[in-house]
């Protein structure tokens, strides 16, 4: 596991020539995100990779990744934590939570669905400071007020341990086990092991110490404010003059944590002062108190603090650079390397240079380029050819001078997409509207289209990839592929024969393979064979657009929208990385990718570029264990043990699962199957529950697969039995009863008797399906009354985010938030009778003033909430605009003069990766800036 951890910690690769990225990033685990209290004591993870926090207060905490449960005390409850101030958790080697109290002692944990059990003992600890698992599975039990504790078997009992003099141990504040296995004690008393060596506070350079922890083949101990190292010949002082020490960790990079009252500080091995967790500033937080570090198994480090919650440390995937782009630069179009520290980027507003000085980045614009929307860059020389809208231009790296190219003069006003040079001199160049033109060393122009020099099926080529025997391969927008031998012999490859659809964007010729990116995935195809393989990149965003591709040792480097991804070409596995692993930017265009002199690949497109050399990435990451966590019977929560059982009458079971890996939890993936009633597997999913209903009697498998966000699948599925209980009637022995109890009455019955029965029972059924017909329909009349406004007709606020959370729209997503200008004033002159009249004249202006992909809801009161599809924030802008103006033209008849109705908007964009609630919370703020500014407006954001 240690290897594991270390490998997602390394630094080797993270540097680069344009920014250092981050190698952690901190996010907070906050009483806002569920916990119970904001003083954390302890952090531990179980087996099923459930972090497990202690706090002062808040009883015992499990966070799961998506939500945090907290156990605390109940004095009706005799199967509740025995205390709330529950501020030791220790998950044991062998699968046990322990929890220490301050007050009520030992808890043992039962089952995953929070029952406790009171560990006793003859002198039992009650207020617990410590809890140590050893190397042999011993838990170590340090108390405040009666010494010191060991409990040898993780359901035994709990044993005194006296010192060797037979006195017991003073107030423990640590327990740790030494390089030969002795346990050491640090106390009131001083620094104590089990078997009797000593050192004593009375000694003047060792203060009572509070932390102890094994550093390699020494013991560490940490008084106040002093780091000592246990040797042969007594304490050695390493370093000093620390605010006051409450813990020390080993740290995944080898170095010595040190929480402090004051912060996060690190030391080396030989007690030099270096920077915490590989960040720049030599103390981290230093206004919070640590109390405890955890580093989970899946890389993530746990920071728990008093007063401030926990802080998670997560580290990012060493080996990428890239850049941010300043804000008068949205993007990224296209990229080139003119030297490792000399770029040009191409954007729809020109060419930019950025070059590394002694002073920093410098990023300027080539001049005379701003004219140019730039699509693709290539060598010439000692220049750079430049495909541009409209022309195709030279620059010259030397003089940084911009021209155009009297060679290429008869392409002036095409759209050139694509251009390739050749050694010999001969340039390719792929157009929008006009194929392709070779325009050859001798002078000579050949044109590549429908009823050209050479024919061709399509006019929009978006590649060009020499195949290495003197063809080419060529990117058809709208076609597939085509592949033009020497000879000029035309072979197209359709898109259904690649098993694509969408338009073509990129291709990548490598060892005889021919990978093809496309807007709807990525296909790589078998000239042999004339067939495609599709590769399923993301399982549940299967249709993930693949903007450009790049070859690196062993694998093909997709840049998407999704992030940079990384398939294997043997195995065909993928890795996905995004902005959490490190990346500058996540989502990419096509055309916008280069690979420079040394093999480094760079991917331009939103906010900046990534840049990487394949080789260096770090790709050493696990699959993540998978957990069935809870389980939920016709909505009754039920224990969760090797199999769950169903009574006869059940009409539903609900399961809760988990993968363990920390790193972006919510973009863990799950797929399961229930087999014996449906052995296929599920769609992949983030939704970490699923619901089963209807099941027949019998005994089923539920089996979990689980990936985390860089997509890697752990193929050992957790498993669990269902086992649905048969009503009476459904046994052997009950139908056995049933065909006695007829047969011993058949004589007593007539055909008359039997021809009655079967009316009576086909009146009945026919009233039960009235009354289930009728109890159908008035479900489905509440379901609609739970969603629907009931004053305008409209959806509610519950309404709108159920269907603008579960929706997949086609298209960009704007919000609008909408306030009637001037509402009260209608209810406090005119009577709420007006002032509902109005509510639903707005009401029916906004859903006449926009279109049918429009969704209209009203928010609450007198807010009404909007959500537009749209191809850019112009559009947007224009109809939420023409909803303002709406509503101000057409004013109600109302049976008296009311003044006119006015509305102000708020607009925001649906950002990549963001929730539903946070876009329209930045619509919510623009609404505030237009009331303030005078109402009946709009006000966008991005």
């Amino acid at each position: 596991m240690a290897v594991a951890i270390a490998s997602v910690w390394s630094t080797a690769g993270a540097s680069g020539i344009w920014s250092r990225p981050q190698s952690v990033q901190f996010e907070m685990l906050s009483l806002a995100d569920g916990l119970a209290d904001s003083t954390i004591f302890s952090i531990s993870q179980d087996a099923r990779g459930r972090i497990w926090l202690g706090s002062a207060a808040g009883g015992a905490n499990v966070f799961d990744g998506y939500q945090v449960r907290s156990f605390l005390h109940d004095p009706a409850d005799p199967e509740s934590l025995s205390h709330s101030a529950a501020g030791e958790v220790l998950a044991t080697s062998e699968g046990t939570v322990i929890v220490g109290t301050w007050g009520g002692g030992l808890n043992r944990l039962l089952d995953v669905d929070g029952r406790f059990e009171r560990v006793t003992a003859a002198q039992a600890p009650t207020h617990i400071q410590v809890l140590f698992e050893d190397s042999a599975g011993r838990v170590w039990i340090g108390s405040a007020d009666s010494g010191l504790y060991r409990l040898d078997q993780p359901r035994g009992a709990v044993q005194p341990q006296a010192r060797a003099n037979g006195m017991p141990f003073m107030r423990v504040w640590s327990v740790a086990e030494g390089p030969d296995g002795d346990i050491w004690v640090a106390t009131n008393d001083g620094l104590e092991s089990v078997t009797g060596r000593t050192f004593s506070p009375d000694q003047p350079w060792l203060d009572y110490p509070r932390a102890l922890l094994l550093v390699d083949d020494a013991l560490w101990v940490a008084d106040g404010e002093t780091i000592y190292r246990l040797e042969d010949a007594g304490l050695r002082r390493l370093a000093g003059d620390l605010p006051l020490i409450n813990t020390l960790a080993r740290s995944p990079r080898g170095n010595v944590l040190l929480g402090t009252l004051a912060g996060v500080r690190a030391v080396d091995v030989d007690g030099n002062a270096v920077p915490p967790l590989g960040q720049p500033e030599p103390v981290l937080f230093p206004e919070r108190n640590i109390r405890r570090f955890h580093f989970d198994r899946s890389g993530v480090g746990w920071i728990a603090t008093r007063e401030a919650g926990v802080i998670r440390a997560q580290p990012t995937v060493p080996g990428f650079d890239g850049y941010r782009l300043e804000s008068r630069l949205a993007t990224a179009d296209s990229v080139y390397e003119l030297a490792p520290d000399d770029l040009l980027l191409g954007s729809r507003r020109g060419i930019w240079r950025l070059r590394r000085t002694a002073d920093g980045n410098s990023f300027t614009r080539v001049p005379d380029s701003e004219s140019y929307p730039i699509n693709r860059f290539s060598e010439a020389g000692d220049r750079v050819l430049v495909a541009a809208r409209g022309s195709v231009l030279e620059f010259d790296p030397r003089s940084g001078e911009l021209s155009t190219v009297p060679r290429f003069a008869s392409l002036d006003g095409e759209d050139a997409t694509v251009i390739h040079g050749y050694v010999d001199g001969a340039v390719d160049i792929g157009t929008w509207a006009s194929g392709l033109f070779r325009f050859a060393s001798d002078g000579s122009v050949r044109q590549y289209a429908p009823g050209g020099d050479v024919e061709l099926p399509d006019v929009s080529i978006s590649d060009i990839e020499p195949d290495g025997a003197g063809g080419i391969w060529l990117g058809l927008w709208n076609i597939g592929i085509a592949h033009v031998a020497p000879t000029g012999e035309v072979r197209v490859v359709t898109k259904e024969t690649l098993g694509l659809d969408g338009n073509i964007h990129d291709l990548l010729f490598l060892d005889g393979e021919l990978w093809v990116a496309s807007s709807f995935g990525l296909a790589q195809y078998d000239e042999v064979r004339n067939s495609g393989e599709r590769l399923l990149l993301i399982p549940d965003f299967p249709n993930t657009p693949v903007q450009r591709l790049a070859a690196g040792p062993g694998r093909i480097w997709a840049a998407t929208n999704r992030g940079v991804i990384a398939i294997d070409r043997e195995g065909r596995s993928v890795t996905r990385f995004g902005r959490s692993d490190g990346l500058a930017v996540e989502e990419f265009y096509a055309r916008s990718g280069h690979v420079g002199d040394n093999g480094r690949v760079y991917f331009g497109g939103l906010g900046g570029f990534v840049s990487f050399l394949p080789g260096r990435v770090s790709l050493e990451q696990a699959a993540p264990d998978a957990a069935i966590i809870a389980a939920w019977v016709d909505g009754e929560p039920t224990t969760v043990g090797r199999t769950v059982t169903l009574p006869p009458s059940a009409g539903s079971l609900r399961l809760r699962f988990m993968a363990a890996d920390y790193r972006n939890a919510t973009a863990n993936r799950f797929r399961w199957r229930l087999t014996g009633a449906d052995d296929a597997w599920s769609a992949v999913s983030g939704d970490p529950e699923t619901l089963f209903t209807g099941l027949d009697p019998g005994e089923y498998t539920f089996e979990l697969e689980a990936a985390n966000a860089n997509g890697l699948w752990n193929r050992r599925a957790a498993t669990i039995g269902v086992e649905v209980l048969p009503a009476w009637w459904q046994t052997l022995w009950g139908q056995s009863a049933v065909a006695i109890g007829l047969l011993s009455f058949a004589w007593a019955w007539n055909f008359w008797n039997t021809q009655r029965i079967r009316a009576r029972n086909r009146e009945l059924q026919h009233e039960v399906d009235r009354q289930t017909r009728a109890l159908q329909e008035a479900n489905r009349s509440l379901a609609r009354a739970a969603s629907t406004d009931y004053l305008t007709g409209l959806l509610n606020r519950r309404g709108f985010l159920a269907q603008v959370e579960n929706a997949d729209p086609n298209g960009q997503v704007y919000f609008a938030i909408i306030d009637v200008d001037d509402f009260k004033s209608f209810n406090d002159r005119f009577g709420h009778d007006i002032g509902d009249l109005v509510l639903q004249h707005v009401a029916r202006v906004l859903q006449q003033a926009t279109d049918s992909n429009a969704l209209v809801a009203r928010w609450g009161g007198e807010e009404f909430i909007l959500r537009l599809l749209a191809d850019d924030g112009a559009a947007a802008a224009a109809a939420a605009e023409r909803a303002r103006h709406a509503v101000e033209t057409r004013q109600p008849e109302v049976g008296t003069k009311i003044p006119p109705i006015t509305i102000t908007l708020g607009l925001a964009h649906l950002r990549t990766g963001e929730s539903c609630i946070r876009s329209i919370n930045r619509a919510d703020g623009r609404l505030l800036q237009g009331k303030q500014s005078g109402k009946n407006c709009l006000v966008v954001t991005g």
